[in-house]
């Protein structure tokens, strides 16, 4: 009973909710988590997931892997608009980060928000979902760890 009512008190305390990844979750879904907290500090919007923008960002992460390239287009000139394109999500907005390299999502926000450009991003006013794919690469080209947010608002 003393056990629970501590756990209770932690849950309880200012802010103590609002970094607390569940053990279950994915690295994807632990990122997702704190880009929303990120975001709702600063007096934005949760991202809703999206499977189509998780789609989009999973097959980047692949073709990066199986390519050995690490770059917003791929070495046969596909971007972010044909990928999104190929999953059928039609956009107003849309902006992608990559990682490579970071072992945790706590890393890749850390170096994300300390980037200007990343941090526009994850910080879009414009944006209502988020996909967000995460690969062990064990070839290691470019990365053994590599890590892809789409962000988007549908039409």
């Amino acid at each position: 009973m003393k056990a629970l009512a501590f756990i209770l008190v932690l849950l309880l305390l200012p802010g103590a909710s609002a970094w607390a990844t569940p053990a279950w979750a994915t690295p994807a879904e632990a990122l997702l988590q704190q880009i929303n907290a990120y975001r709702e500090s600063r007096g934005l919007a949760a991202l809703e997931p999206s499977p189509r923008l998780e789609a989009a960002a999973a097959r980047h992460n692949a073709d990066m892997a199986a390519e050995g390239y690490f770059a917003h287009t791929s070495p046969q000139g596909t971007g972010l608009r044909d990928r999104l394109e190929a999953q059928g999500y039609a956009f107003r907005f849309a902006a992608e980060n990559l990682a490579g390299g970071q072992k945790t999502p706590a890393e890749v926000l850390r170096d994300w928000q300390d980037s200007p450009g990343h941090d526009a991003n994850l910080l879009a006013a414009d944006a209502t979902h988020a996909g967000i794919a995460f690969l062990r690469n064990p070839g290691g080209r470019p990365s053994p760890r590599l890590w892809t947010l789409v962000v988007a608002r549908p039409r």
